[in-house]
């Protein structure tokens, strides 16, 4: 873009680094006036947010949804969905560094009774 004489413009600078740390850049200006071309230095710190995928095969039996249970061990779980969703996967967007969380999944039938617990399994989130 070009300016005018003491015209101005906001620059936006868009940040998408390969992985975490920090990741530093220049942002060059150039100009034809008796001012030196300009470099800006930016410098932004990148992190990775993890997610759990869970997929399960669907019941044999005629349901009308299932639960998904998260807690810190097997034995130890909550619910972690408060509807019945009739799909087979859930990503669980919630999860932090360096955490382990125990997952589970129940069957529902037409009369909103559960099936026990599916055999738990354990996911350790990596620390950053």
């Amino acid at each position: 873009m070009t300016l005018t004489p003491n015209q101005s413009v906001t620059i936006y600078v868009d940040f998408d680094p390969p992985g975490t740390g920090t990741v530093q850049g220049d942002l060059s200006v150039s100009s034809n006036a008796s001012n030196p071309d300009l470099q800006i230095g930016v410098t932004g710190t990148g992190f990775v947010q993890h997610s759990v995928s869970l997929m399960w095969q669907p019941s044999t039996s005629v349901v009308v949804g299932y639960y998904v249970y998260r807690g810190p061990a097997p034995g130890n779980l909550s619910k972690l969905t408060g509807t019945i969703d009739m799909v087979t996967n859930y990503t669980d967007g919630t999860v932090s560094d360096g955490q382990s969380y125990t997952y589970a999944v129940t069957a529902v039938d037409s009369e909103n009774v559960e099936s026990t617990q599916s055999t738990p399994v354990t996911v350790t989130i990596p620390a950053n």
